[in-house]
């Protein structure tokens, strides 16, 4: 009988029964009908997707319960549990689109409680044909987010290794959190896209969700997918689109294969929040601090199909942020009725600086948010708008130019950023700069002189707008515990803009006691999103009128203060280019 290479159809049927994976389906298989695989459907999703299990269609032996490793298994991948043992992963599916995910959840942690999962894809290593690789989760969220701060975050990550276990190279791809919104985690594997260290043989992708403090929400993730691609550079070879965002000066070089980048975006510092004005004075007029003002957002400017050099050095300059204006603090100890007559005007906050790319670009920095004025119900002041919105210099036939925002005024809201060439912009990322800060009142005994204004100013998201203002108060003396907003800071830092600091102000009035201790420090304007050329939020304004009245004798200690201004966002350049 002659012998054959290869194998037949009957040689297949008498070899194979009962080699089955751990859902008992073939691994060898001659079934050609839809959604089979002559290696399986691990196998099949393996080549088609990066990952044997990419998709959670192989779910656990009853996805009713909680996946856990040698009792729940979920295929080709390893969950693991943190120190605190609080964290729960468990298949949940969609009735909707009838797709399986893992719904991640670290129930009612403390910090260091942890949960993860990870899955193991291998490389094709031949000749160092320097392979990059590139992840895509789709995830989403439920249930709601126990405060404005994160309380646990999501990191997808990446771990190369050798063939014999050593680890080679490790990156976050990217991080999510309970407070924040989002459908996806992508990225490269690799920082900037780099290539892949050439003795790796395989890596391991995690997801890592950590509580960053006592979890109060319910709001937990589904994975509902993780893709992986892999690609090699030069003519001809599959590739991607990666992108680098850098927040320093420096000279980039372009890959070896990059000659064109599909987008460049540039952005300047944003400029500081003013400081709030502070007064003080004994008599019967009506006085206000107003607060500082925002400070202006950087210049924006996006190019596209830029011609480079691979190997070829790019000089670029990075605007730093401005820095908020500060505030003179005031403190002293009183034997008899008092309160000491002050007026000084908030500092101005700095200028943000100006970004460049080459010599094509120049995106100059926001201008510094005015001072909060001081002055009686006579004297307001004329300063009426927040930090200027920078401007943009480009050299290149298509460039998109942003107009920034500029910051809020006596506790308005800055101004979003827009681009009034291309409102769909795909290469803008949303950030939330810092909230402004509310009043700081300490009391050691409960007097009537005071009121607590505790108005928070906010952030929204958004690139390149200006910060919101302090809000500014006025006191009248005539009129026992009354107090005013001359603008409260109910608005926003808009487009990523830190918010304005919150004001307060006082009248004549008893109830001071022998041996109080009393401070009053206003909200400072929060701090613009990191990178977003966007301004700081200004601070709040004081104000008092009238001799504060004392009941006993004895010594008062006092310290007050206006707000700070809050700084600006640093300027940024992103790069896009096909690798």
């Amino acid at each position: 009988m002659s012998s054959r290479i290869g194998s037949d159809q009957n040689f297949i049927a008498t070899t194979s029964a009962g080699i089955l994976d751990d859902q008992a389906n073939s691994i060898v298989s001659s079934d050609t009908t839809f959604g089979s695989s002559p290696l399986g459907i691990a196998a099949r999703t393996q080549a088609l997707y990066g990952i044997a299990n990419a998709n959670f269609n192989l779910t656990p032996p009853d996805p009713t319960l909680p996946i856990v490793d040698n009792d729940n298994p979920l295929p080709y991948w390893t969950v693991t549990n943190g120190t605190e043992g609080d964290g729960s992963a468990i298949a949940v599916f969609d009735d909707s689109t009838s797709t399986w995910g893992v719904q991640l959840s670290l129930g009612t942690s403390i910090t260091d409680a942890a949960i993860s999962m990870t899955t193991r894809s291998f490389l094709l290593n031949d000749d160092n044909l320097a392979l990059r690789q590139r992840a895509l989760s789709v995830v989403s969220k439920s249930g709601t987010a126990g405060g404005t701060a994160a309380q646990w975050s999501l990191v997808l990550s990446a771990e190369y290794f050798s063939a014999t276990g050593d680890s080679l190279s490790s990156y976050a791809i990217g991080t999510v959190t309970d407070v924040t919104s989002w459908t996806s985690i992508s990225g490269t594997t690799t920082a900037g896209g780099s290539a892949i260290n050439a003795a790796a043989s395989y890596v391991d992708l995690t997801f890592t969700m950590t509580a960053l403090g006592t979890v109060t929400g319910s709001a937990k993730a589904t994975i509902k997918s993780l893709l992986l691609q892999t690609s090699t550079a030069g003519a001809g070879a599959q590739s991607f689109l990666v992108s680098e965002t850098i927040t320093s000066s420096t000279t980039w070089t372009p890959p070896t294969g990059v000659t064109n980048l599909v987008a460049v975006a540039v952005a300047g510092g944003g400029g500081g929040g003013g400081a709030g004005g502070i007064r003080a004075q004994v008599d019967s007029a009506s006085h206000r601090g107003f607060g500082g003002h925002g400070g202006g957002a950087g210049g924006y400017s996006i190019i596209r199909n830029i011609p480079v050099t691979s190997g070829s050095g790019i000089t670029i300059g990075i605007g730093a942020g401005g820095a908020g204006g500060t505030v003179a603090t005031f403190s002293g100890t009183s034997t008899t009725s008092f309160f000491p007559a002050i007026a000084d005007t908030g500092a101005n906050g700095a200028a943000g600086g100006a970004t460049t790319f080459s010599t094509l670009v120049t995106a100059s920095g926001g201008g510094g948010g005015t001072g909060g004025y001081q002055g009686t119900s006579t004297t307001i002041g004329t300063t009426t708008i927040g930090g200027s919105a920078g401007t943009t210099t480009c050299t290149v036939y298509e460039a998109i130019n942003s107009v920034p925002g500029r910051g809020g005024a006596r506790g308005s809201a800055g101004v979003d950023g827009s681009f009034a060439a291309y409102s769909a912009m795909p290469y803008v990322s949303f950030l939330t700069g810092a909230s402004g800060g509310s009043v700081t009142l300490v009391r050691t005994a409960s007097g009537t002189a005071f009121r607590q204004q505790t108005a928070i100013g906010t952030s929204t998201l958004g690139l390149g707008g200006g910060g919101g203002a302090g809000g500014g108060m006025q006191a009248n003396a005539a009129v026992n515990q009354n107090f005013a907003a001359e603008t409260l800071p109910t608005a926003s830092g808009r487009g990523g803009g830190g918010g304005g600091g919150c004001g307060f102000g006082i009248s004549s009035a008893t109830g001071i006691n022998s041996g109080d201790t009393f401070t009053i420090i206003c909200g400072s304007g929060g701090s613009a999103a990191f990178a977003s050329s966007a301004g700081g939020g200004g601070g709040g304004g004081f104000a008092s009128a009238g001799t504060v009245v004392r009941s006993t004798t004895g010594t008062t200690v006092y310290t007050f203060a206006a707000g700070a201004g809050g700084a600006g966002a640093g300027g940024a350049v992103t790069l896009w280019y096909i690798a």
